[in-house]
């Protein structure tokens, strides 16, 4: 309803007894006769509302401000607008906090375009109406504008570096972060606990530990430290432990609240998780709401949901983050009807739901159904501005196989951050649209936000997987070009590419190129030239990887063995997986054993492979069965291709391979009648043997008719004559935008309809036009 005194739309209805003040409702005069009557006495006043007696009084900047805020935090965008219309009715917005209110809402709220234009009208903007829009314009990615700003400033402070801090580490931009603090430092700008709270989160990787020491010792040095700083964010869990028992040894310093909800967010084990536990139930804090959702969050997080359930029990008081600190342990187990239930009694008591829980929801949802009904729930309660939820939602439509779903609330986001593009674009490869992916990127380099290393690195992946090595260099371009420091995951990721891409050249220059290797850069260069056929390079980084002390694991064993399988390396391979059991103390897996077999077989060291199969302490997969089945059949050898066919027949009865290799083998061996009775199994058992199927590459990109016809009267005696079942004719565009071919007329002038034939066609330039090759 509206206030009858300013007409302004009230934010709650009024009880019906409120509504309207009586016409007597002032104060009982001094002066009254003793003999007149008691007046009557008011109703009690709501708890939300104000005294019916106040309800006249107009509001001022205090509390309009406080309102602002409210808003603010509330997401509360109507009620906000109406806020904004009474402050510039009643003037009230020339008080400078009502305008930074103001401003602080619309940030949160409408993003970094109305803030800007609300900014401008300020006649004399302060630090915190800087900071407000630098911040807006940093949580929404948007750096060049929110720098431009930064250096505008007339006066260093630390909130606006504070600002510029926390949008780069929103945004996964934690080199520009640690920049900016760097340049903070150098400047002379007083540097606050928030400054180091932000950055010393960022020291969670090797390289950066030593960083997090130091500033760990300025935070000492400043005094920080005694005012209950989170101990936590030193960059690994040993190192938070370790500092916390240096704290305890401190006889004036005792562990607060903070210090222990810290401690326990840097427990990655729960061996160590309920030791810190069992300290906080000795110094009586375990009633402390915070230091309990901290219980509830690492138990969660060490997967012992029987625990943090036990642990939420026993809050007394419990509020949003304890809820939500207990359904995000359950989405990240991917239990997605306990996390409802969950939800179903946090609304029965009376918690209102927030973007936090409708995001640990969507997490764990497995089917479209559950992400529409959650959908729906974020638009009624008003989440949907969120960028986070938006962000969820694109995820959660991608992952049940709703790309279109996802793509529309993409489209429809009023603001998007680089995790929003990120999701669409693994949206798209998850899916099985890498070129639609492609083209998101794209538009991502048009877009005034900077890719991160998540985005390079899942596109680098699709140019592997497709494989596009054009684009995949195009990519790697751009990051010579505008990414000033390359992390080991963008490295590996362009190793990867390069070696699926038969480019070795390059992914070799790349590999050598960097500065720091962990184990996967070591397993994808050897990864990379075993996939290639070259087993001598492979062996190569091999025993480099083990000079620089880097020590194999399984992944490495597997990528070597294969290289050696694949190249024929009998000797080597036997040394390595000898090494690996005596020298590491691997176990060796079924990969190992596949591995190792093959390469065994292929040589026809068959009775050593056979050994080799009756010592595994696991159980045989088919894989080795059929490494040994596609050896026999090349060296003839019947006994051991019976029981490898044996085994297969087992898993796979219905496969006609199995019986027509088996057969081979057996007719090879002279037993005609054996081989023929085979066959004549497989027909009774109504195993059919798949038709033979030819293809060819046709590499041109501006193929004419006459062309297409010449290369097709080549074949058109030898090889498409012997084909057996319809033409299949696929027409493509390539995806690069080069034209669609129709060569169906042509080949008919070669083919009867009664031949049998399955042509794809691949266009690549003219200058390949003489490569035709059969696969």
């Amino acid at each position: 309803m509206k206030c009858p005194t300013c007409s302004f739309q009230c934010l709650l209805p009024l009880p019906s007894n409120l509504t309207q003040i009586p016409p007597n409702s002032s104060s009982p005069s001094t002066h009254s006769s003793p003999n007149s009557p008691a007046p009557t006495a008011a109703p009690k006043p709501s708890a939300l509302l104000p005294h019916p007696r106040l309800l006249h009084i107009s509001p001022d900047h205090y509390s309009l401000a406080s309102a602002l805020a409210a808003c603010a935090r509330l997401r509360a965008a109507t009620a906000g607008a109406q806020l904004h219309s009474l402050a510039l009715r009643s003037a009230l917005l020339s008080f400078t906090h009502v305008a930074n209110s103001l401003l602080s809402f619309y940030a949160n709220i409408h993003g970094p375009d109305p803030t800007r234009h609300l900014f401008g009208a300020i006649p004399n903007p302060d630090v915190y109406s800087y900071t407000t829009l630098i911040s807006a314009y940093a949580k929404a990615g948007r750096f060049q504008e929110a720098v431009q700003l930064f250096d505008g400033m007339p006066k260093e402070t630390p909130q606006r570096g504070n600002a510029m801090i926390t949008g780069f580490v929103h945004h996964g931009y934690e080199e520009f972060a640690l920049k900016m603090f760097l340049r903070m430092h150098r400047l002379g700008v007083g540097l606050d606990k928030y400054t180091f709270a932000s950055v010393m989160g960022l020291c969670g990787s090797p390289e950066l530990v030593s960083l997090g020491r130091q500033l760990h010792s300025m935070v000492k040095k400043l005094g920080f430290w005694s005012s209950g700083f989170q101990v936590g964010e030193v960059g690994k869990d040993v190192e938070a432990l370790m500092v916390f028992k240096e704290m305890k040894k401190e006889s004036f310093l005792l562990p607060t609240e903070l210090t222990f909800a810290s401690v326990l967010s840097a427990c990655l084990s729960r061996e160590i998780g309920t030791q810190v536990h069992a300290q906080v139930i000795r110094m009586g804090l375990e009633d402390s709401v915070l230091v309990a959702n901290a219980v509830v969050t690492m138990y969660s997080n060490c997967g012992d949901l029987v625990s943090a359930e036990q642990a939420f029990e026993m809050i007394h008081e419990k509020d949003i983050v304890s809820w939500n600190a207990l359904i995000t342990g359950y989405s990240q187990e991917n239990c997605y009807e306990p996390a409802v239930g969950v939800y179903h009694q946090m609304q029965k008591a009376g918690i209102e739901p927030d973007e936090f829980t409708y995001g640990s929801l969507l997490a764990c949802s497995r089917i479209a159904a559950d992400v529409k009904m959650i959908q729906a729930l974020v638009i009624k309660n008003g989440f949907i501005t969120s960028t986070e939820d938006c962000n969820a939602i694109i995820s959660a439509y991608a992952k049940c196989g709703e790309i279109a779903s996802s793509y529309q609330v993409f489209n429809e986001m009023p603001s998007r951050n680089i995790i929003s593009w990120n999701s669409i674009i693994s949206g798209y490869v998850l899916s099985g649209f890498p070129v639609r992916s492609l083209e998101i990127f794209s538009a991502l380099i048009k877009s005034r936000l900077m890719p991160n290393s998540y985005t390079l690195s899942t596109v680098l992946s699709t140019c592997a997987t497709m494989p596009a090595r054009k684009h995949g260099k195009e990519v790697h371009a751009y990051i010579l070009r505008d990414v000033t420091k390359c992390d080991t995951l963008l490295m590996n990721s362009l190793v990867t590419m390069y070696g699926k891409c038969g480019e070795l050249d390059y992914g070799s220059k790349v590999f050598d190129g960097m500065l720091q290797r962990d184990i996967v850069s070591w397993n994808v260069i050897i990864s990379a030239y075993a996939q290639n056929g070259d087993g001598h390079e492979a062996i190569h980084y091999f025993k480099m990887m083990q000079k620089s002390g880097i020590i194999p694991d399984n992944a490495t064993f597997t990528s070597v063995l294969s290289a050696c399988s694949h190249a024929g390396l009998v000797e080597e391979g036997r040394v390595i997986f000898t090494s690996m059991v005596q020298d590491y103390g691997i176990e060796p897996g079924v990969d190992h054993y596949s591995c190792i077999i093959d390469l065994l077989g292929r040589a026809g060291y068959l009775e050593e492979a056979e050994r080799l199969i009756n010592s595994m302490p696991c159980r045989v997969d088919s894989h080795i069965w059929w490494a040994l089945l596609s050896a026999c059949s090349t060296h003839g050898n019947a006994r051991l291709g019976r029981i490898a066919a044996k085994f297969l027949l087992e898993t796979e009865p219905e496969n006609p391979t199995i019986y027509v290799l088996l057969s081979n083998i057996i007719a090879a061996d002279g037993k005609w009648e054996e081989a023929s009775s085979l066959r004549d199994r497989m027909q009774r058992n109504g195993v059919a043997k798949s038709q033979g199927a030819a293809g060819l590459k046709i590499f041109s990109q501006q193929q004419t008719h006459a062309t297409a016809a010449r290369y097709f009267g080549l074949f058109s005696t030898g090889l498409l004559e012997t084909l057996r079942h319809d033409i299949s004719l696929l027409n493509i565009r390539d995806m690069f935008g080069w034209r669609k071919l129709d060569f169906r007329m042509e080949i008919s002038n070669f083919l009867s309809k009664d031949l049998v034939g399955k042509v794809s066609f691949l266009l690549i330039p003219e200058r390949n036009l003489s490569a035709i090759k059969r696969y």
